[in-house]
């Protein structure tokens, strides 16, 4: 199976009619990292460094004459590469280099993300926080809640739990007795027909909306 971090492979061509193999061909396979992003960068590759005087290029072919230089390396999706080094002033390339065969994982159409709350550096203060332990307060010495960085509310108890607002949905999959004129993307409630906390969101880039169960976390659009 592919993954983020680049596997070498062997390939060889079999005649099972007198049992022999050609000689072996490097084969590098590498997947998209889901985390950030739904393409590969190939120049985040290892290569040998590129001759004095010469760039790294891509092709989608061995031989360049029947294929398509590669314009942004960066952002590649499913195929075959090829490396060339490319030397623009004698207008020449070197041999073709061990190929790289991307197969980006479908699911990466939303990017997963699991990053961990920023809690310290340079993000803002959160303001506005309720708490339950009786130190709230920038006079306080834990400095609460502007310790908890980045958020827009904190809120903290050891003994009680945050409840949103709970919401029976009808066969259609809405929630009863919300208008859907008041549907609002990023709108939150808990489904007590279907036992989850809903969303009201896009899965393809903001055109179809609907209410879906919040099971994985996810990277925001932008």
């Amino acid at each position: 199976m592919a993954t983020s971090s680049p596997t070498n492979y062997w390939v060889y061509y079999y005649d099972a009619t007198n049992n022999c193999y050609s000689p072996g061909n490097k084969l590098v396979v590498v997947s998209n990292s889901c985390c950030n992003y739904p393409t590969v960068d190939l120049t985040s590759l290892p290569q040998t460094a590129p001759p004095a005087g010469s760039t790294l290029v891509w092709y989608t072919t061995d031989n360049r004459v029947n294929g398509t230089l590669v314009s942004n390396p960066t952002a590649v999706s499913d195929g075959i590469y090829f490396p060339f080094f490319y030397d623009p002033v004698n207008n020449c390339y070197s041999p073709v280099g061990t190929p790289v065969l991307v197969g980006t994982d479908s699911v990466c159409t939303q990017p997963y993300c699991y990053k961990p709350g920023i809690t310290a550096g340079t993000v803002l203060d959160t303001k506005v926080g309720i708490s339950a332990l009786g130190r709230a307060g920038a006079t306080t010495a834990d400095n609460w809640p502007m310790t908890r960085k980045g958020g827009h509310i904190a809120l903290e108890a050891k003994t009680k739990a945050f409840v949103p607002n709970r919401v029976a949905f009808d066969a259609s999959g809405n929630p009863v007795g919300i208008a859907a004129a008041n549907f609002v993307e990023g709108m939150m409630v808990y489904d007590t027909t279907n036992k989850c906390l809903k969303m009201y969101t896009s899965k393809d880039n903001g055109v179809s909306f609907g209410w879906y169960c919040i099971t994985t976390q996810t990277c925001p659009d932008n």
